[in-house]
């Protein structure tokens, strides 16, 4: 599972000091799981990996708060976790949904007119990333990579050598996005 998953999980590095990218001007975060239980508190309704997401977007809106934070993809996630967002503290001024996206083509094709050439930083998981910044790229925006939500360790020898639960659902993300990209890349030679 680590084999398969680092390589797109290490593509691009951490993102620990945003202020080093002055230039930016909006923080975009993409959707991932969500639940509408009501029974449940907000931040409850978000899955592992969309609150790595918005915790990262708020980590980066703390050291940048001149930025705006867009959250794009399908309606319900991106109310939930701007809900959360907002509840966590980014101002309903600077907090815009995107909620016309059902996969990261269409999130980057519903951006552009959002963003422009602004730069900006991509928050998604980090083995998501490559395709994200693939089809940013596709569309003529201008983003800085904000992985998120590793699942392994960068070198694959230091991950468990005991199988678990877990390493296959990995492996499923992990072939789940090479086939992305792989389709991603077909499309765009049709």
């Amino acid at each position: 599972a680590a084999a398969l998953i680092s390589p797109l999980e290490y593509t691009y590095p951490t993102l620990h000091d945003a202020k080093r990218f002055p230039q930016a001007k909006h923080i975009v975060v993409l959707t991932g799981w969500t639940t509408n239980d009501a029974e449940m508190p907000l931040t409850g309704r978000l899955g592992t990996s969309t609150t790595y997401r918005v915790l990262l977007a708020l980590e980066l809106f703390a050291q940048r708060p001149d930025c705006n934070v867009i959250v794009s993809g399908d309606p319900k996630s991106a109310q939930i976790m701007g809900e959360s967002l907002a509840k966590l503290g980014v101002p309903p001024d600077r907090l815009r949904l995107e909620s016309q996206s059902f996969n990261t083509a269409q999130s980057a094709a519903h951006l552009a007119p959002l963003v422009g050439s602004d730069e900006f930083f991509l928050v998604t998981s980090a083995g998501h990333l490559p395709r994200s910044m693939e089809a940013m790229a596709r569309h003529g925006l201008t983003a800085i990579a904000a992985p998120t939500d590793h699942k392994m360790p960068a070198d694959w020898r230091r991950a468990d050598v005991y199988p678990a639960p877990g390493s296959m659902r990995v492996s499923d993300l992990a072939v789940h996005e090479y086939l992305g990209i792989l389709w991603y890349r077909l499309r765009a030679l049709l």
